[in-house]
């Protein structure tokens, strides 16, 4: 299996601004860990195993609040139902099947399918000739680097919880509204027109994570998303039955 090693370093390039949110994210992630006293190897693995970013906070702190398994399980599946959008949107993008596909599917993260959109920007722009990049090896430099840095950052936060004790002395359940809103700040660069729905949901959000436990947070702030997309979106198409009678 041959990798281009140009396309793997474009992936870091592209991948790099992204890397210092991973960092803290990674060190806070570590640190909730460390700091319930549970085994390394626990929070560890869900990093080199699972790599899903949210998921883990969720993971790690419904087995710290000792939520039922079901929770747990079924926490893990509504957050990362994602994925299944991310596969459908690069479907036509992948071409490379075996162990190759599978690493792609393993790095493709959040971060991962920004650079797989920036990627296509690139294209499309003309900055980059689509024949010269691998656009799978692309996606893996960036992944792997993406994996290396938030596995590192999490030993790293989980060893020095104590000292780190005091910068991240807040509540779990900001700390998973924090991860979770962290997704929609990133979404508002590039969808202008969805800001002020981004802008409510944040909003709720944020106020959500001082009310409610973290084991129910997301359900509460993806029910109220769905209710402000369905109001949103009948806003929009009234203004534009009343533009067009």
């Amino acid at each position: 299996m041959n990798f281009d090693r140009s396309s793997l370093e474009l992936g870091v390039q592209l991948m790099s601004p992204i890397i210092p949110s991973i960092v803290l994210f990674g060190l806070i992630f570590g640190y909730t860990g460390g700091n319930a006293d549970l085994p390394i190897l626990l929070v560890s693995s869900t990093s080199f195993i699972i790599f899903a970013g949210t998921a883990q906070f969720f993971i790690i702190l419904a087995i710290i609040e000792k939520d039922p398994l079901i929770t747990v399980v079924l926490t893990a599946i509504v957050i990362n139902l994602r994925h299944l959008l991310y596969g459908a949107a690069l479907h036509d993008d992948i071409k490379v099947k075996g162990f190759k596909k599978l690493l792609v599917s393993y790095f493709l993260t959040d971060e991962v399918f920004i650079v797989s959109s920036e990627l296509k920007k690139k294209f499309a722009n003309k900055n980059l000739v689509s024949d010269n990049v691998d656009f799978e090896d692309t996606l893996i430099g960036a992944g792997f680097f993406a994996w290396s840095v938030w596995n590192l950052c999490t030993i790293l936060g989980y060893l020095f919880s104590d000292f780190l004790e005091d910068l991240f002395a807040i509540s779990s359940e900001f700390i998973v509204a924090g991860t979770f809103l962290g997704y929609l700040v990133i979404r508002w660069k590039d969808f202008p027109s969805d800001r002020l729905f981004l802008l409510e949901v944040m909003i709720i959000g944020f106020f959500l994570s001082f009310l409610v436990q973290s084991s129910i947070l997301l359900f509460g702030i993806l029910v109220i998303s769905a209710i402000i997309a369905m109001v949103e979106q009948s806003r929009v198409d009234l203004n534009v039955r009343s533009r067009d009678g």
